[in-house]
């Protein structure tokens, strides 16, 4: 029996948003952004795609890059070239993230022919690549995103012109040195849960999909770490002082049973930090607890947290949180602001940890998880904590049937595999991946 996975968040909801829902998104997307002195300034140029993805792709790279988007759906490439001054204005541009190529291959009513000619399409991209280049900025192609093998898209378009037209673009790119962000060949195999039926559209779980891979290009021109607030963590861990490690969080932090009789991620991470690392005296707790929310830490921090004097504390809630929906989003975010406060009050770190995404179809009640996940960046970045997100890395690595594989129960909880991938990637995020440590080397289908 073959199992259809539709991941994560809005999937399979999507049909039942209100059009002023999409209309509100756009708008909000096109909203003049107030630049935060020191950051680089990021443009973003393209259609309708790149309109929905550019409010996760900003949340993503708040604190790192002041994100800004051409006001507009950007069209075909000969609207660009006829815009490009309006667009980039007068200010600098550090990093330029653009496509066109949708609107391009749409046939032209009543025939097959594309609505600008592939020779024209070419032409154009040359002279926008040349207007780009004056800037001094890095510059990103993102190639075009695949248009579904259904005769019902409307407008009308074909999937082989996609792959042509990219592969002039590529062409292009290439001769110039631009680097090339290949959305393309990122969402074609996950097209059947992220991309809605017979549409070049994608579900709201979709786009944030898609940011996840724009904003790693993005922040890899940036040239800069992902979060230098990191660095104080990666301090402790070099340091000959030893540390106390407190773990806390819910069942996916807890592990009891959904791990087969694997180890969890924290205890992934005492035997590298403990044995491997040789800190024999740092001491690693674990006080992660099955149904709470981040109340419940507040209520009784002193014994899940204070009580052990530690030197970081790591928090990873949302799961059971993001069960009220939107109404709760405001009081998790005060309740989370107020203990990264109370953690740092006694002189700890606070470490923040998003939780892995999740598969929709068992975990109806998770709905508005990608929005608590977006308020525990909001804060890290606010409040300058270390964050270590594991759900923008679980959207960017896993395909329907890697997702079965890390999941326990076909929904929520990691199993042995997923605590070992989420273990993998604090070590790679903390500096201490090492592939030859048996820690590492442990197996991640």
């Amino acid at each position: 029996m073959r199992l259809l996975l539709v991941p994560v968040v809005f999937a399979g909801m999507l049909e039942a948003q209100p059009e002023q829902v999409w209309l509100g998104t756009m708008k909000e997307s096109f909203q003049p952004v107030a630049d935060t002195p020191g950051l680089p300034r990021v443009l973003i140029i393209g259609d309708s795609i790149s309109i929905y993805y550019t409010l996760p792709v900003r949340n993503l790279l708040s604190g790192s890059a002041n994100v800004h988007r051409i006001p507009e759906n950007g069209g075909t490439s000969a609207n660009g070239v006829a815009k490009i001054e309006a667009w980039l204005g007068t200010g600098k541009w550090d990093v330029i993230h653009f496509n066109f190529g949708l609107h391009d291959i749409v046939f032209r009513a009543g025939d097959k022919r594309n609505n600008i000619p592939l020779v024209d399409y070419e032409a154009n991209l040359r002279k926008f690549v040349l207007g780009l280049k004056a800037t001094g900025g890095r510059l990103i192609w993102a190639s075009t995103t695949p248009a579904p093998a259904t005769a019902t898209v409307n407008p009308a378009r074909s999937d082989a012109d996609v792959v042509g037209y990219n592969d002039v673009a590529r062409r292009i790119m290439q001769e110039n040195g631009i680097e090339i962000d290949v959305l393309y060949r990122f969402a074609k195999p996950r097209l059947e849960w992220i991309q809605r039926p017979a549409n070049v559209h994608y579900t709201f779980h979709g786009y944030d999909v898609l940011a996840v891979k724009v904003a790693a290009s993005i922040r890899t021109m940036l040239r800069a770490p992902a979060d230098d607030a990191l660095d104080e963590v990666r301090r402790v861990l070099t340091s000959k002082e030893p540390a106390t490690w407190v773990f806390t969080g819910d069942s996916i932090t807890e592990a009891e049973r959904h791990t087969m009789g694997g180890r969890s991620y924290v205890e992934h991470f005492h035997e590298r930090v403990h044995s491997e690392m040789s800190r024999r005296l740092d001491a690693v707790i674990n006080s992660g607890a099955g149904g709470t929310r981040i109340q419940t830490l507040r209520e009784n921090r002193d014994r899940l947290v204070f009580r052990f004097q530690p030197t970081v504390v790591s928090l990873m809630f949302g799961m059971n949180d993001c069960v009220r929906g939107p109404s709760g989003r405001g009081g998790f975010r005060a309740e989370l602001e107020e203990m990264v406060g109370a953690i740092r009050s006694r002189g700890a770190i606070p470490l923040l940890q998003t939780p892995n995404a999740i598969c929709f179809p068992n975990a109806e009640r998770c709905a508005d998880l990608s929005a608590y996940v977006s308020i525990i960046r909001e804060v890290a970045a606010k409040t300058k904590s270390p964050l270590i997100d594991h759900y923008a890395h679980w959207l960017e690595a896993r395909t329907e049937q890697r997702l079965l594989y890390w999941l326990n129960d076909g929904s929520i909880h990691p199993n042995q595999f997923g605590h070992v991938e989420m273990a993998h990637e604090i070590f790679r995020k903390l500096g201490v991946y090492d592939a030859e440590s048996y820690t590492c080397r442990l197996f991640v289908p």
